[in-house]
């Protein structure tokens, strides 16, 4: 159970959690229709510090959130990109400024470079176009 706890707290879950009727053992309906999106995707996190895995695949992570739990879901997410592989498919400029590569992308496939994020504001039209939209 300590693991679990722990693991809640780096996914910043530990709290709600904790302030639920049954705590750790409540009852959060069917695939968790008692809770938010971000609750959810809190919890999809605290799961994946408790397996540990080596790569991790996220895929538009902050979408449909409020800002609360973007942001919150956003720390997360960069607390976990240490010591694994994790592979972000993203238009949230502000996680993407945050990876060590950047590939981008459109149907079809890569269609320009691969680098950091301030490497393809310079060398990637397409990047640096939404960049400059984020602003």
């Amino acid at each position: 159970m300590e693991r679990v706890i722990e693991a809640a707290k780096r996914a910043h879950i530990h709290d709600f959690i904790s302030s639920l009727p049954s705590g750790y053992k409540a009852n959060v309906g069917d695939r968790g229709s008692r809770l938010s999106g971000g609750q959810k995707q809190r919890i999809a996190l605290a799961r994946v510090f408790l397996k540990n895995a080596p790569i991790v695949l996220f895929d538009e992570p902050t979408s449909a959130l409020d800002a609360e739990n973007s942001q919150l879901v956003l720390e997360t997410i960069k607390s976990l990109f240490e010591g694994r592989t994790c592979i972000i498919i993203s238009h949230n400029l502000e996680l993407l400024r945050t990876v060590s590569k950047i590939l981008v992308m459109a149907p079809g496939g890569v269609v320009e470079a691969i680098g950091t994020p301030d490497e393809l504001r310079t060398t990637s039209k397409t990047y640096a176009r939404l960049f400059d939209i984020g602003k």
